[in-house]
């Protein structure tokens, strides 16, 4: 949503008029862009906690004892420093 159609929108609501009339339409945009990325932030940390839920599920069913691919790690740790 932009700061124009919510101008739009929001310009028929006394409580917005009011706001505008004691602060100024500059504070109003200002206040609307900053709700904005709060929003934007907010999904962001969601899809974030999302996600690593479901990678740390998938790696436990992939890896459920790291003792059973121990002997693994040792060969691809001796690879590496080769």
């Amino acid at each position: 949503m932009t700061w124009q159609s919510a101008y739009r929108q929001l310009e028929v609501h006394s409580d917005f008029i009011r706001y505008v009339e004691l602060f100024g339409l500059t504070k109003a945009e200002r206040m609307f862009k900053q709700h904005l990325v709060r929003l934007r932030e907010e999904f962001i940390a969601r899809q974030q906690s999302v996600h690593l839920h479901r990678l740390d599920a998938i790696l436990h069913k992939l890896l459920p004892d790291l003792a059973s691919v121990a002997d693994r790690l040792v060969v691809v740790d001796v690879f590496l420093t080769e």
